[in-house]
């Protein structure tokens, strides 16, 4: 154990003057202190080597022990399971920061096509199953997938596997299959969750040493909060209880605490107190006494593991005033720390329960932060929880003045170089890019530019893009950091001021000045070229569609200009934008959006082509090719959807409104469809070939919103490919 003395805190905005240059409240300046934290030794990484130690070759063994077997799928089911054995070391659970920074090597196309591989060669083995769907069928399912994991299942009380793995399979199997309202019945698979669990319970007595590797592995279904995986918990529970004596008690605790802090929550909800119903305190009071009960035995069964303490923690924040004899936030934020300096979960329930809606501050959110940082465990992802408790503080404002504040700055500054100079970084290329990404962000939200600049030329295109992302920010693409430091800033901000003043001729020819300038100069880097001449062509294409001029949406020099990918795999070939639903799952399907919002008047025209085959298409109506519009896209929401279907000659209009079934026009299609269509806010008329086929009414879009369009297909099969080789746009009176 060590201690570590707080950094002194003696801020000019965030703190100084409060967060709105306002004095501070009497309850910020009593804020805790955080100094003389105790800091464990253990790690989050220390919790991942005794899960790989145990793991691995583990799953692997009992498939050749006690698996059901065949040569033709042999090699691929063991394949499988090594790369389910690193899944459930490095990737579940899914904490924050560690998550965003996974070490695991998995190659999880690959893994889909081996279990695509694994279903045609009709394996039944329920633990590769089990597998097959915790990796990839969780998301990507048919019902003949299901069906062979249910028949799997009944194979299951016949075979030898260990009790571990036999509880693991079982739980996943009753939680999975809530939203096909099927559960284990002792008549109909042999066995049940209750069965299996009481098994796990009474194995995990004998040991100990796995208690932390089994909960980390079972928490997410022990926290499950869905209803009926509630009922089946509180089910659970009951059968536990009857046989408490033969069962492991820390692991028994920690499930009966978690299930009773979840069932609190859900009799309370989440809003705020004023609208919790009298039922609602008196169940949240009485299953908050319950997880306390249990989480406080299962802390003293085990004071130097963290999580108990950290569950303590979400306890507190709702029922402190209510239990007699329990410890504030802050007592167990700190048992925890010194069980485990950097573990994640006690770090964001504290910065949870310091937000002002529970009593706390902006500032001791900001504290709870520091903590992670003055533990000087830069080997480690603790220093990153500053970084954390900062972006919650910004979600929560919707400001950002906290980096104003020139000692924040200088932390979060010493956070990132101090990681960035940490051996665990620099030894992994995707960490350490990673890393350096999100901080090159930090310089440019904190106006460090040209430290900013700096980074983004080391980073080049390594650079992580879902690293720059900050709450209600674009997330930073290289091209505009080096734009806006680079020799033509100036220039480029003064055509951005045109530009939001409505002046687009003015901001059109201060970006014409500039690409002029830049023919003749050699020390331009090519992708601050690329920014201004890809600025230059967006305004010129929306200063043509405001003038009633039709307008080309994939321009014949930069065909990607104006577009964001929302769903699917796209890119530019021989001029044209081709997409690929490699991934897509219920009602994603593959769609690109234009940054223009062109309003609900407009007439578009354009030529696409649906490309291959799809060997696992859910329905030919699937293989389209699609025009959104009216849609709130950001929210996976393609409110209108005109699909044209060349396998089944026929266009199609789609809503998401359950009540109004799709509307279809009948006519012959080829692949390569040469269409126009006339969009109003109350119907859609539909040409091929210049040749009129039909209209479509629609629900009147709302005058202020749904403005967004898009292409691509509306579909959940992973074999669509669509290309687009042109497109116009052109504003209706």
């Amino acid at each position: 154990m060590r201690f570590i003395i707080a950094i002194a805190l003696s801020f000019t905005v965030f703190v100084s003057g409060g967060l709105y240059g306002q004095a501070m409240s009497v309850e910020e300046q009593s804020s805790p202190s955080i100094e003389n934290f105790e800091y464990g030794e253990y790690s989050y990484f220390d919790l991942q080597n005794e899960k790989h130690q145990y793991f691995k070759g583990y799953l692997t063994k009992a498939y050749r022990e006690f698996g059901k077997r065949s040569d033709a799928w042999d090699a691929d089911a063991e394949a499988l399971l090594k790369d389910f054995e690193l899944y459930i070391t490095y990737v579940e659970p899914g904490l924050i920061p560690y998550k965003m920074l996974s070490t695991s090597g998995l190659d999880f196309g690959k893994i889909g096509w081996r279990c695509e591989k694994l279903m045609d060669q009709s394996c039944n083995d329920p633990l590769v199953l089990f597998a097959m769907f915790r990796m990839h069928y969780k998301k990507h399912f048919k019902d003949e997938h299901y069906k062979r994991l249910t028949e799997a299942y009944k194979l299951l009380p016949e075979m030898k596997y260990p009790v571990d793995i036999r509880f693991l399979i079982t739980q996943f199997f009753d939680s999975f299959t809530r939203m096909n309202y099927e559960k284990l019945d002792e008549s109909y698979f042999g066995t049940t969750l209750d069965i299996e669990a009481v098994k796990f319970f009474q194995f995990m007595k004998d040991k100990p040493e796995l208690r932390r590797v089994y909960f980390s592995v079972l928490e997410d279904w022990f926290k499950n909060s869905s209803k009926d995986v509630l009922l089946k918990s509180r089910s659970l529970a009951k059968t536990l209880e009857e046989r408490v004596d033969e069962l492991d008690p820390w692991m028994y605790h920690m499930f009966r605490g978690v299930h009773a802090l979840e069932m609190a929550w859900a009799e309370r909800g989440g809003g705020w107190s004023r609208e919790v119903t009298s039922f609602g305190w008196q169940g949240f009071d009485t299953y908050s006494r319950i997880a306390a009960e249990h989480l406080k035995k299962a802390h003293e069964i085990e004071p130097k593991f963290a999580e108990a303490a950290a569950l303590l923690i979400r306890v507190t924040m709702g029922a402190s005033d209510s239990i007699e004899g329990l410890k504030d936030e802050w007592y167990w934020f700190r048992q925890a720390i010194a069980a485990q300096h950097d573990y994640h979960p006690a770090y964001r329930w504290m910065s949870w329960a310091m937000r002002p809606r529970w009593g706390g501050s902006h500032l001791k959110m900001y504290l709870v932060g520091l903590v992670g940082l003055n533990s000087d465990r830069y080997d480690t992802r603790a220093p990153l929880e500053l970084r954390y408790s900062i972006k919650n503080i910004i979600s929560d404002t919707r400001l950002y003045l906290i980096l104003e504040d020139p000692k924040v700055r200088s932390f979060i500054v010493k956070m990132f170089e101090k990681l960035a100079e940490n051996e665990s970084y620099q030894s992994n290329d995707v960490v350490y890019n990673y890393l350096l990404s999100s901080y090159m962000t930090y310089c440019w939200q904190m106006d460090m530019r040209e430290k900013s600049r700096k980074l983004a030329i080391k980073l080049g295109d390594n650079l992580d893009m879902s690293a720059t992302a900050l709450p209600y920010k674009m997330p930073l693409d290289l091209s505009v950091i080096l734009a806006y430091t680079g020799n033509y800033a100036e220039r480029l901000t003064e055509s951005d001021k045109a530009f939001a003043k409505e002046d687009y001729d003015h901001s059109l020819r201060l970006l014409d000045e500039i690409l002029v300038d830049i023919e003749v100069d050699d020390s331009i880097h090519e992708k601050e070229f690329g920014f201004i001449k890809k600025r230059f062509v967006y305004i010129r294409m929306l200063t043509d569609y405001i003038n009633g001029e039709w307008t080309e949406l994939i321009d014949e020099g930069e065909p990607n200009v104006g577009w964001e990918m929302v769903f699917g795999d796209w890119e530019v070939v021989d001029g044209g934008l081709e997409g690929a639903s490699k991934n897509a799952s219920y009602r994603e399907g593959l769609m690109l959006k234009h940054s223009v919002d062109f309003g609900h008047r407009f007439k578009v025209r354009g030529k696409a082509t649906l490309m291959g085959e799809s060997p696992e298409s859910y329905g030919d109506r699937y293989q389209n090719i699609a025009l959104f519009y009216h849609a709130l896209v950001e929210k996976n929401c393609h409110d209108t959807a005109l699909r044209f279907c060349p396998l089944t000659d026929e266009i199609a209009l789609k809503t998401d409104q359950t009540d109004v079934p799709s509307k279809y026009l009948r006519t012959k299609l080829d692949r390569t469809v040469n269409f126009e269509v006339h969009v109003s806010e109350e119907e859609s008329i539909v040409f091929v070939d210049g040749e009129e086929i039909g209209r479509f009414e629609h629900a009147k879009a709302p005058a202020d919103s749904y403005k967004s369009f898009g292409i691509g297909a509306y579909t959940n099969d992973r074999g669509v490919r669509v290309r687009f080789d042109s497109l116009e746009i052109k504003k209706s009176k």
